[in-house]
């Protein structure tokens, strides 16, 4: 191979991989508090770790993107299936209801 193609191609996978990083350091939007409009249910998502509170109690557990889908993971809470709104609230099973994004202060 040329030295010319070299880097040429050395530039494409240096493109990519930049791109990652970029990708990978821009946060996850989903992070955040978000609460029921009866105030009986909050979820906070924060660098991997999902914290439900229900009634007063509070379990832990992690949680997963996949689109526009939030999937909370725990020993006691099992897998719960979120859709992430246009609106930036989430809607979840009936138990749940939607839940809004408290604005962070």
């Amino acid at each position: 191979m040329s030295g010319r193609r070299l880097k040429r191609i050395r530039f494409v996978w240096m493109t990519i991989l930049l791109a990652f990083v970029l990708l990978a350091c821009s946060g996850n939007k989903v992070d955040g508090t978000y609460h029921s409009k009866t105030g009986l249910v909050t979820v906070e998502l924060k660098a991997g770790k999902a914290f439900v509170t229900m009634l007063g109690m509070t379990t832990e557990g992690t949680y997963e993107v996949k689109t526009d889908q939030i999937i909370l993971h725990g020993k006691d809470i099992g897998d719960i299936e979120f859709r992430r709104n246009g609106d930036g609230s989430l809607a979840g099973p009936l138990l749940f209801g939607e839940l809004e994004k408290k604005p962070s202060s």
